[in-house]
Protein backbone atom coordinates (compact mmCIF):
# COMPACT_ATOMS: atom_id res chain seq x y z
CA UNK A 1 0.00 0.00 0.00
CA UNK A 2 2.75 2.25 0.93
CA UNK A 3 4.84 1.39 -2.13
CA UNK A 4 1.46 2.60 -4.28
CA UNK A 5 0.75 5.80 -2.72
CA UNK A 6 4.55 6.67 -3.19
CA UNK A 7 4.13 5.88 -6.37
CA UNK A 8 1.11 8.00 -6.97
CA UNK A 9 1.90 10.78 -5.39
CA UNK A 10 5.96 11.02 -6.69
CA UNK A 11 3.66 12.09 -10.59
CA UNK A 12 2.17 15.12 -10.88
CA UNK A 13 0.91 16.29 -14.08
CA UNK A 14 0.66 20.19 -15.26
CA UNK A 15 -2.86 20.16 -16.73
CA UNK A 16 -3.97 23.61 -17.32
CA UNK A 17 -7.14 22.77 -18.49
CA UNK A 18 -7.33 21.63 -15.16
CA UNK A 19 -5.25 23.98 -12.76
CA UNK A 20 -7.32 27.45 -14.29
CA UNK A 21 -11.03 25.87 -13.56
CA UNK A 22 -9.85 24.79 -10.24
CA UNK A 23 -7.85 28.43 -9.37
CA UNK A 24 -10.88 30.14 -10.55
CA UNK A 25 -13.41 28.13 -8.42
CA UNK A 26 -10.89 27.88 -5.18
CA UNK A 27 -10.66 31.86 -5.57
CA UNK A 28 -14.31 32.84 -5.76
CA UNK A 29 -14.88 30.91 -3.08
CA UNK A 30 -12.50 31.93 -0.93
CA UNK A 31 -13.41 35.33 -2.03
CA UNK A 32 -16.69 34.61 -0.98
CA UNK A 33 -15.60 33.39 2.42
CA UNK A 34 -14.32 35.96 3.61
CA UNK A 35 -16.40 38.54 2.67
CA UNK A 36 -19.57 37.05 4.54
CA UNK A 37 -17.05 36.22 7.46
CA UNK A 38 -16.20 39.59 7.91
CA UNK A 39 -20.27 40.63 7.21
CA UNK A 40 -21.16 38.29 9.92
CA UNK A 41 -18.42 39.52 12.21
CA UNK A 42 -19.74 43.24 11.88
CA UNK A 43 -23.21 42.20 12.25
CA UNK A 44 -21.93 40.06 15.62
CA UNK A 45 -20.50 43.16 16.73
CA UNK A 46 -23.55 45.23 16.02
CA UNK A 47 -25.76 43.03 18.09
CA UNK A 48 -23.56 43.12 20.90
CA UNK A 49 -22.79 46.89 20.92
CA UNK A 50 -26.76 47.32 20.93
CA UNK A 51 -27.70 44.44 22.83
CA UNK A 52 -30.04 43.34 20.60
CA UNK A 53 -32.51 40.79 21.76
CA UNK A 54 -34.32 39.50 18.77
CA UNK A 55 -33.05 36.13 17.81
CA UNK A 56 -31.11 35.30 14.49
CA UNK A 57 -33.15 34.11 11.74
CA UNK A 58 -30.60 31.96 10.01
CA UNK A 59 -27.66 30.44 11.26
CA UNK A 60 -24.32 31.43 10.17
CA UNK A 61 -23.27 31.01 6.59
CA UNK A 62 -19.32 31.23 6.36
CA UNK A 63 -18.24 28.32 8.81
CA UNK A 64 -15.03 26.52 9.35
CA UNK A 65 -16.57 23.48 8.83
CA UNK A 66 -18.08 24.40 5.24
CA UNK A 67 -14.30 26.48 4.60
CA UNK A 68 -12.99 22.77 5.03
CA UNK A 69 -15.53 20.85 3.07
CA UNK A 70 -14.93 22.58 0.25
CA UNK A 71 -11.26 23.04 0.67
CA UNK A 72 -11.13 19.01 1.07
CA UNK A 73 -13.20 18.75 -1.91
CA UNK A 74 -11.08 20.82 -4.32
CA UNK A 75 -7.78 18.45 -3.13
CA UNK A 76 -10.05 15.61 -3.90
CA UNK A 77 -10.37 16.94 -8.04
CA UNK A 78 -6.59 18.08 -7.24
CA UNK A 79 -5.63 14.40 -6.73
CA UNK A 80 -7.90 12.75 -9.27
CA UNK A 81 -7.30 15.20 -11.99
CA UNK A 82 -3.18 15.87 -11.98
CA UNK A 83 -1.65 13.39 -10.01
CA UNK A 84 -0.11 10.18 -10.62
CA UNK A 85 -3.57 8.94 -10.58
CA UNK A 86 -4.40 10.12 -13.76
CA UNK A 87 -0.87 8.99 -15.49
CA UNK A 88 -1.54 5.24 -13.90
CA UNK A 89 -5.10 5.45 -14.80
CA UNK A 90 -3.89 3.94 -18.24
CA UNK A 91 -1.89 0.87 -17.08
CA UNK A 92 -4.16 -0.42 -14.58
CA UNK A 93 -8.26 -0.29 -14.35
CA UNK A 94 -8.45 -0.50 -10.79
CA UNK A 95 -6.53 2.94 -10.45
CA UNK A 96 -8.76 4.10 -13.07
CA UNK A 97 -11.91 3.29 -10.96
CA UNK A 98 -10.28 4.92 -7.44
CA UNK A 99 -10.01 7.91 -10.34
CA UNK A 100 -13.77 7.83 -10.78
CA UNK A 101 -15.07 6.76 -7.28
CA UNK A 102 -13.22 10.05 -6.23
CA UNK A 103 -14.74 11.68 -8.87
CA UNK A 104 -18.45 11.12 -8.55
CA UNK A 105 -18.65 9.63 -4.75
CA UNK A 106 -16.20 11.90 -2.62
CA UNK A 107 -15.36 15.30 -4.25
CA UNK A 108 -18.99 16.80 -5.32
CA UNK A 109 -20.66 15.96 -1.87
CA UNK A 110 -17.45 17.12 0.28
CA UNK A 111 -17.45 20.69 -2.74
CA UNK A 112 -21.46 21.08 -2.14
CA UNK A 113 -21.60 20.59 1.84
CA UNK A 114 -19.25 23.55 1.57
CA UNK A 115 -22.19 25.31 -0.19
CA UNK A 116 -20.57 26.67 -3.23
CA UNK A 117 -23.06 28.98 -4.87
CA UNK A 118 -24.63 30.67 -1.05
CA UNK A 119 -21.00 31.55 -0.70
CA UNK A 120 -19.20 31.73 -3.92
CA UNK A 121 -21.70 34.20 -5.52
CA UNK A 122 -20.56 36.90 -2.72
CA UNK A 123 -16.59 36.30 -4.70
CA UNK A 124 -18.21 38.09 -7.00
CA UNK A 125 -18.69 41.83 -8.63
CA UNK A 126 -21.54 42.59 -6.89
CA UNK A 127 -23.66 43.92 -10.68
CA UNK A 128 -23.31 39.89 -11.88
CA UNK A 129 -24.37 39.19 -8.23
CA UNK A 130 -27.36 40.54 -8.76
CA UNK A 131 -27.42 39.52 -12.29
CA UNK A 132 -27.21 36.00 -11.01
CA UNK A 133 -30.25 36.47 -8.56
CA UNK A 134 -32.37 37.10 -11.04
CA UNK A 135 -31.07 34.75 -13.11
CA UNK A 136 -32.35 32.07 -10.44
CA UNK A 137 -35.48 34.30 -9.01
CA UNK A 138 -39.46 32.78 -9.33
CA UNK A 139 -40.54 32.15 -12.80
CA UNK A 140 -36.64 33.22 -14.34
CA UNK A 141 -36.26 30.34 -17.33
CA UNK A 142 -33.33 28.94 -15.53
CA UNK A 143 -35.12 27.98 -12.18
CA UNK A 144 -37.85 26.41 -14.19
CA UNK A 145 -34.81 24.07 -15.91
CA UNK A 146 -33.39 23.64 -12.13
CA UNK A 147 -36.37 22.60 -11.62
CA UNK A 148 -37.35 20.30 -14.22
CA UNK A 149 -34.25 17.95 -14.11
CA UNK A 150 -33.48 18.10 -10.11
CA UNK A 151 -36.74 15.27 -10.48
CA UNK A 152 -35.74 12.28 -8.10
CA UNK A 153 -36.37 9.86 -10.96
CA UNK A 154 -34.64 11.62 -13.56
CA UNK A 155 -31.55 12.57 -11.38
CA UNK A 156 -31.00 8.83 -10.06
CA UNK A 157 -31.74 7.66 -13.78
CA UNK A 158 -28.91 10.05 -15.13
CA UNK A 159 -26.21 8.50 -12.70
CA UNK A 160 -26.93 4.74 -13.44
CA UNK A 161 -27.20 5.79 -17.48
CA UNK A 162 -23.56 7.44 -17.31
CA UNK A 163 -22.37 4.77 -15.19
CA UNK A 164 -23.40 1.83 -17.32
CA UNK A 165 -22.34 3.58 -20.53
CA UNK A 166 -19.05 4.51 -19.69
CA UNK A 167 -18.34 0.81 -18.66
CA UNK A 168 -19.23 -0.85 -21.63
CA UNK A 169 -15.72 -2.48 -23.28
CA UNK A 170 -15.63 -0.22 -26.50
CA UNK A 171 -16.58 3.09 -25.08
CA UNK A 172 -14.10 2.19 -22.26
CA UNK A 173 -11.16 1.02 -24.33
CA UNK A 174 -12.25 4.51 -27.06
CA UNK A 175 -11.25 6.48 -23.75
CA UNK A 176 -7.98 5.29 -22.89
CA UNK A 177 -7.27 5.29 -26.46
CA UNK A 178 -7.93 9.69 -27.32
CA UNK A 179 -7.44 11.90 -24.76
CA UNK A 180 -10.56 13.92 -25.82
CA UNK A 181 -12.92 11.22 -25.17
CA UNK A 182 -11.15 10.27 -21.74
CA UNK A 183 -11.06 13.93 -20.63
CA UNK A 184 -14.96 14.51 -21.57
CA UNK A 185 -15.48 10.49 -19.56
CA UNK A 186 -13.89 12.84 -16.44
CA UNK A 187 -16.42 15.80 -17.27
CA UNK A 188 -19.37 13.57 -17.65
CA UNK A 189 -18.45 11.75 -14.67
CA UNK A 190 -18.18 14.52 -12.09
CA UNK A 191 -20.45 16.45 -13.50
CA UNK A 192 -23.03 13.76 -12.89
CA UNK A 193 -21.68 13.02 -9.32
CA UNK A 194 -22.46 16.97 -9.12
CA UNK A 195 -26.12 16.56 -10.22
CA UNK A 196 -26.84 13.65 -7.57
CA UNK A 197 -25.22 14.74 -4.50
CA UNK A 198 -26.99 18.72 -5.66
CA UNK A 199 -30.35 16.55 -5.09
CA UNK A 200 -29.10 14.31 -2.12
CA UNK A 201 -27.30 17.39 0.45
CA UNK A 202 -30.01 19.97 -0.69
CA UNK A 203 -27.39 22.38 -1.43
CA UNK A 204 -27.98 26.01 -2.84
CA UNK A 205 -29.47 26.73 -5.57
CA UNK A 206 -32.07 24.33 -3.87
CA UNK A 207 -34.86 23.88 -6.07
CA UNK A 208 -36.33 20.42 -4.99
CA UNK A 209 -36.01 19.55 -1.35
CA UNK A 210 -35.84 15.66 0.00
CA UNK A 211 -37.21 15.26 3.30
CA UNK A 212 -34.77 12.99 5.43
CA UNK A 213 -36.66 9.63 4.92
CA UNK A 214 -37.20 10.62 1.23
CA UNK A 215 -33.29 10.95 0.68
CA UNK A 216 -32.59 8.02 2.58
CA UNK A 217 -34.87 5.93 0.28
CA UNK A 218 -33.66 7.89 -2.57
CA UNK A 219 -29.52 6.75 -1.41
CA UNK A 220 -30.76 3.47 -1.06
CA UNK A 221 -32.29 2.78 -4.60
CA UNK A 222 -29.09 3.68 -6.06
CA UNK A 223 -27.21 1.19 -4.62
CA UNK A 224 -28.55 -2.29 -6.79
CA UNK A 225 -27.15 -0.59 -10.19
CA UNK A 226 -23.52 0.12 -8.94
CA UNK A 227 -22.91 -3.21 -7.21
CA UNK A 228 -24.62 -4.91 -9.64
CA UNK A 229 -22.27 -3.25 -12.36
CA UNK A 230 -19.16 -3.87 -10.14
CA UNK A 231 -20.41 -7.73 -9.81
CA UNK A 232 -20.50 -8.23 -12.81
CA UNK A 233 -16.67 -6.92 -14.23
CA UNK A 234 -15.30 -8.52 -10.67
CA UNK A 235 -16.75 -12.03 -11.62
CA UNK A 236 -16.24 -11.97 -15.25
CA UNK A 237 -14.46 -15.11 -16.33
CA UNK A 238 -12.64 -13.03 -19.30
CA UNK A 239 -10.38 -9.51 -19.66
CA UNK A 240 -13.58 -6.95 -20.64
CA UNK A 241 -11.16 -4.13 -21.43
CA UNK A 242 -8.70 -5.44 -24.22
CA UNK A 243 -6.71 -1.99 -23.77
CA UNK A 244 -4.93 -3.01 -20.60
CA UNK A 245 -3.70 -6.48 -21.93
CA UNK A 246 -1.74 -4.15 -24.35
CA UNK A 247 -0.08 -2.05 -21.29
CA UNK A 248 3.09 -3.35 -19.19
CA UNK A 249 1.87 -4.87 -16.57
CA UNK A 250 3.63 -3.16 -13.31
CA UNK A 251 3.97 -4.70 -9.38
CA UNK A 252 3.17 -8.60 -10.90
CA UNK A 253 -0.44 -7.88 -11.57
CA UNK A 254 -2.29 -9.47 -13.97
CA UNK A 255 -5.21 -8.26 -16.12
CA UNK A 256 -7.66 -10.36 -14.82
CA UNK A 257 -6.45 -9.61 -10.80
CA UNK A 258 -6.68 -5.81 -11.87
CA UNK A 259 -10.21 -6.12 -13.15
CA UNK A 260 -11.06 -8.11 -10.57
CA UNK A 261 -10.06 -5.55 -7.82
CA UNK A 262 -11.71 -2.66 -9.69
CA UNK A 263 -14.86 -4.45 -10.13
CA UNK A 264 -14.72 -5.03 -6.13
CA UNK A 265 -13.61 -1.13 -5.45
CA UNK A 266 -17.04 0.33 -7.24
CA UNK A 267 -19.15 -2.96 -5.53
CA UNK A 268 -18.22 -2.18 -1.84
CA UNK A 269 -16.58 0.79 -1.55
CA UNK A 270 -18.82 2.75 -4.20
CA UNK A 271 -21.84 1.09 -3.07
CA UNK A 272 -21.26 1.91 1.24
CA UNK A 273 -20.83 5.87 0.08
CA UNK A 274 -24.83 5.15 -0.73
CA UNK A 275 -25.44 3.50 2.35
CA UNK A 276 -23.69 5.31 4.43
CA UNK A 277 -25.38 8.50 3.23
CA UNK A 278 -28.67 7.14 3.81
CA UNK A 279 -27.60 5.94 7.32
CA UNK A 280 -27.25 9.73 7.84
CA UNK A 281 -30.42 10.50 6.68
CA UNK A 282 -32.16 8.23 8.40
CA UNK A 283 -30.58 9.53 11.44
CA UNK A 284 -31.75 13.12 10.67
CA UNK A 285 -35.15 11.56 10.02
CA UNK A 286 -35.37 9.81 13.44
CA UNK A 287 -33.82 13.10 15.23
CA UNK A 288 -36.49 14.84 13.51
CA UNK A 289 -39.07 12.48 15.42
CA UNK A 290 -37.35 12.88 18.48
CA UNK A 291 -37.58 16.57 18.63
CA UNK A 292 -41.53 16.28 18.16
CA UNK A 293 -43.73 17.17 21.14
CA UNK A 294 -45.28 14.74 23.25
CA UNK A 295 -49.39 14.21 22.67
CA UNK A 296 -50.87 15.08 25.71
CA UNK A 297 -52.90 12.28 27.72
CA UNK A 298 -56.33 13.39 26.96
CA UNK A 299 -55.36 12.99 23.13
CA UNK A 300 -54.79 9.34 23.56
CA UNK A 301 -55.97 7.87 26.62
CA UNK A 302 -59.44 6.48 27.35
CA UNK A 303 -61.58 4.46 24.99
CA UNK A 304 -62.38 7.25 23.22
CA UNK A 305 -58.72 7.06 21.65
CA UNK A 306 -59.29 3.89 19.94
CA UNK A 307 -62.22 4.93 17.89
CA UNK A 308 -61.15 6.02 14.21
CA UNK A 309 -61.82 9.81 13.93
CA UNK A 310 -63.69 10.85 10.29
Amino acid sequence: MMVFLRTIFSVWELRWEVLLPLTVMLYLYLRGWLRLRRIQHETAQRRHRERWRLPRRHPPLATRWRLVSYGSGWLVLLVALTSGLDAYSAMFFFVHMIQHLLLVMVAPPLLWLGQPYAIGVWGLPRGLRLEMARWLGRGAFLRRVLVQIGRPGLVWLGMVVVMWVWHDGTLYDLALRLPWVHDLEHITFFLTGLYFWWLVIGAAPRVYVLTPIKRALFLVASVPPNALLGVAIALAEEPLYAYYESVPRLWGMSVMADQQLGGILMWVPGSMMFLMAALISAAMYLGEEEKKQVLPSSEWHGESALLFRK
